[in-house]
């Protein structure tokens, strides 16, 4: 997993790279519970890492968002 954020206007550049296996950390199923309300097992977290990686191994890598904001703020994740 990529992330890229970039500001023009203050010269800010983050680029950070982590594994695709962040996915079925704790941390990332506590964010999604948040959104979703349910409970989140590691099961299904593993499986969507697992889907997730089958897809990549198929199709190749895809961006998962993609924002170019009006103040030059530009983000970027890629999956």
């Amino acid at each position: 997993m990529r992330i890229k954020v970039i500001n023009k206007e203050e010269k800010i550049k983050i680029n950070l790279v982590l594994p695709n296996s962040v996915i079925k950390s704790k941390i990332i199923s506590s964010s999604i519970q948040k959104y979703v309300g349910d409970n989140i097992s590691k099961d299904v977290m593993k499986k969507i890492y697992q889907v997730i990686k089958e897809y990549i191994k198929e199709n190749g890598h895809f961006n998962l968002v993609e924002v170019d904001s009006k103040d030059g703020t530009f983000v970027k994740i890629v999956l």
